[in-house]
């Protein structure tokens, strides 16, 4: 999504306004990481359970 941004960013002719532009996305970004990787890793440890489950039930319930 910030490539998309700053593709269309990238043809202003105003080298202020698209150094602004440029930094506005960036902190964005930057601003909603922590956020992304909390969730990100939520999923993980979900999926570690649900093939932890599969494995146990394939195996019969032997570890």
């Amino acid at each position: 999504m910030i490539a998309k941004k700053l593709d269309g960013i990238r043809f202003a002719a105003d080298s202020k306004a698209k150094g602004e532009q440029i930094v506005k996305n960036f902190r964005n970004l930057v601003h909603s990481l922590p956020q992304d990787f909390a969730t990100l890793g939520q999923e993980y440890e979900a999926l570690q359970r649900v093939i932890t489950e599969v494995n146990t039930t394939s195996s019969g319930g032997e570890g």
